[in-house]
């Protein structure tokens, strides 16, 4: 499949919409997209955000943690319900 650069349509919508800016969320594909947006003029917030933790100047990205960490076991992640008495 021949993919079109649909990017000069993309920034008509944009400025008829009257945004400001967009903020793009993810890892080096999104961010990179966000980037090429970037360079024809549209104002860009990017937060990384990708399990390999690969973006240049991050240290920890959102989703990492969630990729490295172990789920938690049910017995520290259940406890039983506490029961409210009245005063």
């Amino acid at each position: 499949m021949v993919e079109k650069d649909r990017s000069n349509e993309v920034m008509r919508n944009f400025r008829a919409l009257g945004l400001d800016a967009l903020i793009a969320i993810g890892g080096d594909g999104t961010l990179g997209i966000a980037e090429r947006f970037a360079r024809k003029g549209m104002k860009i917030v990017g937060v990384p955000k990708t399990i390999d933790n690969d973006i240049p100047a991050t240290v920890v990205t959102l989703g990492f943690d969630t990729a490295v960490t172990p789920p938690p076991t049910p017995s520290t992640s259940c406890t039983r319900p506490r029961r409210r008495t009245s005063e």
